[in-house]
């Protein structure tokens, strides 16, 4: 298994804080982004590295820029929270109700 860079570390605490904000399972976050479940578990735990491929799949995922998935957690959810809506507006957002009679 390649060891973690501080780097990697910094980028997967980051991607973890957010899936949890979201409240989104890692399933759902492999879904938004494209990946299967195993392929973001074994970059969560260090198995794959991140490239930038996936970084841009979370990028787009989350709704945020490359850039703030290499900054500390801390650091991207003060970004979300000053930036974006509030995480039940994705969930309202996402979901399609039948038309009421």
């Amino acid at each position: 298994m390649p060891a973690k860079t501080e780097q990697g570390w910094t980028t997967a605490r980051t991607l973890e804080a957010l899936r949890r904000y979201y409240g989104w399972s890692v399933q759902e976050l492999a879904r938004r982004a494209g990946m299967s479940r195993s392929a973001v578990d074994a970059r969560k735990r260090g198995e794959t590295a991140v490239d930038v491929d996936d970084l841009e799949r979370y990028a787009v995922a989350f709704g945020v820029p490359v850039t703030l998935l290499l900054e500390p957690a801390s650091d991207a959810i003060r970004w979300v929270l000053d930036n974006e809506p509030a995480p039940g507006w994705y969930a309202a957002r996402d979901s399609n109700p039948e038309p009421a009679d």
